[in-house]
């Protein structure tokens, strides 16, 4: 009777580009957020109109920069957990 090997192999190879473009991602996004919050507390310390376009316009970028941080941060996270 034959021996068999029922092993299976399983490549965990990780490709770690993906992880280091989104950690860099995840670095600019991070120092534009603190830009953008310092940006506003200046203009708030100028006593600028928060119904102004100025004021508006900083609302609107950092909600833009909050969202495309957290998705940067989940995709870094489903990585994360792919490698465990």
């Amino acid at each position: 009777m034959a021996n068999y090997d029922a092993s299976v192999r399983v490549n965990t190879n990780v490709d770690n580009s993906d992880l280091q473009r989104l950690q860099k991602d995840f670095d600019k996004l991070e120092k534009k957020l603190d830009s953008l919050h310092q940006k506003g507390d200046k203009l708030e310390a100028l006593g600028v109109d928060k119904q102004s376009r100025q004021w508006k316009a900083l609302v609107y970028d950092v909600a833009q920069t909050e969202m495309a941080f957290e998705d940067v941060k989940d995709k870094i996270q489903e990585i994360n957990g792919l490698g465990t």
